[in-house]
């Protein structure tokens, strides 16, 4: 059988030289030329460059400047790597510019596949190949070479002096190549030759199965076809006029073809027919059938439909063949299905000949796959994580939803390919910083709050978003048109934040006190310790987006604000299970550091999460006071606010019947309704000591080493949806022992009656 040679690596070359002239140097044919193994470089320098290309964008114009962009890269490699491509590229492409004709340009493409060694290179593979007794390879590799020169020389031949553009003659080119085919010669004396009656010619050969002996297949139902019917055949061969092509003829050929391939065989001769086709239906056997059992009475028709002992015996042959039934036959016994006893002595055979041991273990590995470990140990987890341990908040939800995406991300650190384009995690950094810049811009520059305007307020913030955006990530919002206009929206948006934000300060009485507020080691506010017994203590750090303070005669209030570009909701009961500890954490961070603040008493005020955003409402109104209202009501914070009423005015002065700032309401009699977020301060002291056990049983957990593939699933999230190393826990709840920690969401006043007086014990996300 003949096979194309598009997928050859020597054509995929040549066509890929080609393509990234014509469309300018893109990432996708770069790299398509690079992978064909006749770059010149090695698979790991590949990688290399292929990873520092996506993490800068490389592409275009870019190839032909010398790379500069980072000196931690091994810049002088990566150079010279780039050099042996473009410097040969470049040259062909000068020559190759604008329309030339087909002679010129095949003479410059040839010169240019000489000085890139791409005839050594295709001699040093097949060297390769042959060692590797690959001869089908060989075979293929050897014509190649001769197909590429002869399509060259056609194409001069019948069009040389035919004047096109480099797009023209690709196409001209591909098509040339897409009309050949090669032919391998079979590489072996002894062979299994597989074909059809019409096509097989082959002679002397010593046994025949002929397959599809049933009705209307072999002899096959001729039907009419054509424009004339058979009446209209014969009434022409009547008039003297033979087509030689009606279904007499048809069905002579074909009984002459069938005795040819009958009478082939020296030795053996097996006819084979289908009881049933692929949708179940029974199918009939062949006239054939019958004429052989009449020929030679003593023949039997056997059926392989009854898995018996005799029809399992036929399946143990030769080594590689049998191989993979012993695998169905250990797996049937594995399951406690019924599999016949001599399949053991087989294994006991493949398990005595050195060749097949890396085969058989591979199998027996594959049968008791187990994914599953619980616990690597506190040693090993102490090698891993190092001591004292120091972590983030992000970092114990993460153990929480996933103990061991928890160990890859932290334990075993695997870093992701850095890809120059724009994520969500990006879009979220410059939001965060733009935020921060703006608060310190107004802080040097003593600009208060509450007089802020909203023309001034968003100039500063469009000043500041157009200095961070052409550095942020070396460029990529200025990469593309896409981006350009993201970056118009982006704007937007911190816009539309900025301004919600100094509506929300001047509508209240707390000041912020500072903004990105670090606690840790060397921070303005110290980590959070939490003792773990042995000795141990296991250190939080982090950083808050912004801490507002209100001073009174009966202690210091504290608002806590986390800025999110997401979807983020306050859930009491992701509190409770210690899926979302961002908030509780920062604010005990926070009541926590009197001294360091040089106040007497700390009192917890609200903790709210601030969605950036510029949403789209929907409303019947065009006065702009009407739908700047209801843009105010889609940008209200989420979280807890103190169950206090006064302190919500001071929050928000301007509440009415409900707050457009906080997730508060009024009764008529000044009490708060149903739906309103607030916590009484003892149950926001008794929340805080609930997040401290929580937090002192996660720190024991990691210590002593829990990696379990044991992810969280509930109602509104499944830890397994996003999660980036899925293909490394292969989890799976049809293994044995892989299933999600479900977890049943719980109504708030489910939560403050457990964690009300609760002063031992923890419940760290278990199932109810």
């Amino acid at each position: 059988q003949k096979r194309d040679i598009m997928n050859n690596p020597l054509i995929q070359l040549i066509l890929s030289s080609l393509e990234v002239i014509r469309r300018g140097y893109r990432y996708e044919d770069v790299f398509r030329f690079f992978k064909t193994g006749f770059s010149g470089l090695t698979d790991d320098d590949i990688e290399k460059l292929e990873n520092f290309v996506l993490r800068y964008g490389i592409q275009g114009q870019h190839w032909k400047e010398e790379f500069y962009l980072d000196q931690h890269e091994p810049l002088e490699e990566l150079n010279r790597w780039r050099e042996t491509f473009i410097i040969p590229l470049q040259k062909l492409e000068k020559q190759v510019k604008g329309k030339n004709s087909i002679t010129y340009i095949t003479k410059a493409f040839y010169e240019y596949l000489e000085d890139i060694g791409v005839r050594g290179r295709l001699e040093e593979w097949i060297e390769k190949l042959n060692g590797l007794s690959r001869y089908e390879l060989v075979h293929e590799n050897t014509q190649i070479w001769n197909i590429v020169l002869e399509i060259l020389d056609q194409m001069v031949e019948i069009m040389g002096d035919q004047e096109v553009n480099i797009k023209e003659y690709l196409r001209i080119l591909e098509a040339g190549f897409l009309s050949q085919e090669v032919g391998i010669i079979p590489t072996t004396i002894d062979q299994v030759l597989v074909g059809n009656i019409q096509r097989s010619k082959s002679h002397d050969i010593r046994g025949l199965l002929v397959v599809g002996v049933n009705d209307g297949i072999l002899p096959s139902g001729q039907e009419e076809e054509g424009i004339l019917s058979e009446a209209e055949k014969e009434l022409l061969m009547d008039k003297g006029l033979d087509l030689g092509f009606d279904l007499n003829h048809k069905f002579t050929e074909e009984k002459f073809l069938i005795y040819t391939a009958l009478t082939k065989p020296s030795e053996y001769l097996g006819l084979s027919l289908a009881m049933a086709d692929m949708e179940g239906k029974a199918l009939r056997p062949s006239l054939l059938i019958d004429r052989c059992q009449k020929l030679f009475p003593s023949l039997k028709l056997e059926s392989d439909v009854l898995n018996n002992r005799q029809h399992e015996l036929h399946k143990v042959s030769t080594p590689n063949s049998s191989f993979k039934y012993l695998v169905e036959n250990l797996r049937l016994s594995l399951d406690g299905k019924a599999s016949e006893d001599f399949w053991w002595d087989v294994y006991g055979w493949y398990y005595g000949q050195e060749a097949w041991q890396e085969q058989l273990s591979s199998v027996i590995d594959g049968l008791f796959h187990h994914n599953q470990t619980s616990f690597i140990g506190s040693e090993n987890a102490r090698r891993l994580y190092h001591l004292p341990l120091h972590s983030t908040v992000s970092r114990v939800e993460q153990f929480v939803s996933c103990p061991f995406a928890h160990f890859v991300r932290y334990g075993l650190k695997p870093q992701e390919r850095k890809i120059f384009a724009v994520g969500a995690p990006d879009v979220g950094e410059l939001f965060h910083n733009c935020l921060q810049s703006f608060a310190l811009k107004l802080r040097d520059e003593h600009i208060n709050w509450s007089e802020l305007q909203r023309v001034e307020c968003e100039s500063i913030m469009d000043g500041i978003m157009d200095e961070m955006a052409p550095a942020h990530g070396h460029g990529v919002f200025a990469s593309t048109h896409r981006y350009q206009y993201l970056m118009k929206r982006l704007k937007r948006i911190s816009r539309r934040a900025v301004w919600t934000l100094t509506t929300h300060l001047q509508h209240g009485d707390f000041k912020p006190l500072d903004y990105e507020v670090s606690f840790g080691p060397g921070c303005p506010f110290p980590a959070i310790k939490i003792e773990l017994g042995n000795g141990e203590i296991f250190h939080l750090v982090g950083r808050i987006d912004r801490v507002d303070l209100l001073d009174e005669e009966d202690g210091t209030f504290v608002k806590i604000i986390d800025y999110k570009s997401g979807n983020q909701k306050f859930s009491l009961s992701d509190v409770y299970y210690g899926l979302s500890l961002q908030l509780m954490i920062y604010l005990q961070a926070v009541l926590a550091s009197t001294q360091q603040l040089k106040r007497q008493q700390m009192i917890p005020a609200g903790i709210f999460y601030f969605k950036i955003d510029d949403p789209l409402i929907n409303t019947e109104s065009k006065v702009v006071e009407t739908i700047e209202k209801e843009i105010a009501k889609k940008l209200k914070m989420t979280g807890l606010a103190l169950e206090d009423v006064r302190l919500v005015r001071q929050l928000d002065r301007e509440i009415g019947k409900s707050s457009e700032i906080i997730p508060v309401a009024l009764t008529k009699d000044e009490g708060f309704t149903k739906n309103s977020s607030v916590l009484a301060q003892e149950d926001f002291m008794a929340l805080i000591f609930h997040v401290e056990g929580l937090l002192q049983e996660i720190g024991r957990e990691i210590m002593r080493g829990k990696v379990k593939i044991e992810p969280i699933n509930d109602s509104r999230r499944n830890a397994c949806a996003f999660c980036p190393y899925r293909a490394f826990c292969q989890f799976d709840r049809l293994l044995e022992d892989n299933n999600y920690r479900n977890i049943r969401p719980l109504k708030d006043e489910e939560v403050i009656t457990r964690i009300r007086g609760t002063k031992e014990g923890t419940a760290l996300a278990r199932v109810d």
